[in-house]
Parts: C-alpha cells; structure tokens; sequence
C-alpha cells in the first residue's frame, strides 16, 4: 500500500507507530491525494483465537497537510481487518467522512466513525458498527437537516425468521426496522447528540420482500 509523508504532530510525539495503513476518500490517481487519511495503529492486544483490541491514531490530510487529528479504539477486530472510506451525505465531496475497519468478508461486523473534517471546527461525530450479507444489512443512516443540526437512524433488513414457516414468497421476505433516532447539533467545534428514541429500541418496522425493497423486476 503507497503512503504518504504524515505532516509533524506534536500533540502524539510519544506513541509509538506499529504500522500505518491509508485511506482514500477519492479514488482517481491524479487526485485521491487531495483528501485522504493516514491510520497508525499505536497498541494490539489479541487472544488465543485471533480477536483483538487496536488502538489508532487517524491523521487527515488534504494535499498533504495535516487538517485533523483524533484517535480511534477497535473492540473485537478480526485479524485480517482492513480499512476504507467514503464520504458521508455526499459521494463527490463532503466535510462528513465515514472510516470503516472490520474484515472485508460478508456476515462480518465493522466498526464505523463518522468524523467532521473542516479545519479548526474538525472533530468526531459518532460510532457505531454495521454489517451486512447479500442486500441484508444493519447500518446508521444520515441526513443534515443544515449546517448546525444532523439526523441519524438505524436501518436492519434481514430475512423476516419470524414468520419463516407462514412466508409463501419462498423465503424472500424481509423484516424492515427502525431504530435509535439520534439528532445531532453543532456547537462550537463539537456535534452534541440527542437520542430521540430509547438506544436499541426499534420504534417502527414493516415487512416488506426483498425484491420490493430493491425494486427488482421479475
């Protein structure tokens, strides 16, 4: 993987870099430097059967300089994990940036940061983990209602098991929840969060078929 000089941060002088790895947030070659991040990971604890706890630095970088840096703890990774990275609310560019790590494998978990990167107002927003397998998935969705305020929910659609015996579709349909309703509001440099819904409580769902949900023609 080709890295990147990291700009000197002397907040971290004293961690002590294990490996780095670099996420890209465009994929051009002529301009994924333009917006990119640098990972160190800075600690690794794992058990007997591979599962570990990481500990990482995250360094942004926008042509070649640092704008942001902020720490990120991994519970439970698989060995294998990888990261990626994308832009949030918008897939050309965007100050909201998602950093994933998890095992690029489906059924896996990944553990996921949303981060707000604009200079000196730069921080995290929130984190949270998904995965997904085959169109079923469980992930946070977002919308910014403006500049200072942010929405989020939880979004699962998996086969509905709980109706499986009585399903005459053959097995296609799909249970739809919905789930902690966060809103978020700028202040300062920090997006301050408010649960609008009881945490892992689904507060609607509907069943709906896989084909319906994806608008798939037969």
């Amino acid at each position: 993987m080709q890295l990147a000089e990291a700009a000197e941060d002397p907040i971290y002088t004293i961690d002590k870099v294990i490996s780095t790895d670099t996420i890209f947030f465009l994929y051009q070659d002529d301009k994924k430097y333009n917006d990119y991040a640098l990972v160190h990971l800075l600690k690794k604890t794992c058990s007997k059967d591979s599962i570990c706890d990481l500990d990482f630095k995250i360094d942004f970088l926008q042509k070649n300089q640092l704008v942001y840096t902020d720490k990120i703890t991994v519970k439970a990774a698989s060995e294998g994990s990888e990261w990626y990275g994308n832009y949030e609310l918008d897939s050309i560019s965007s100050s909201f940036k998602r950093v994933s790590f998890g095992y690029p494998a489906c059924g896996y978990d990944q553990s996921n940061t949303l981060f707000y990167v604009d200079g000196k107002n730069s921080s995290k927003v929130h984190t949270w983990s998904s995965v997904g397998d085959g169109g079923w998935y469980t992930d946070v969705n977002f919308s910014l209602i403006s500049n200072t305020k942010l929405v989020a929910y939880t979004e699962s659609f998996w086969p509905n098991e709980t109706n499986a015996e009585e399903d005459l579709s053959g097995g296609e349909d799909g249970l739809l929840e919905y789930s902690d309703s966060i809103h978020f509001t700028k202040k300062g440099n920090k997006w301050n969060k408010d649960f609008k819904s009881p945490r892992g409580k689904v507060y609607r769902k509907k069943i709906i078929s896989y084909s319906e949900y994806y608008k798939i023609e037969e």
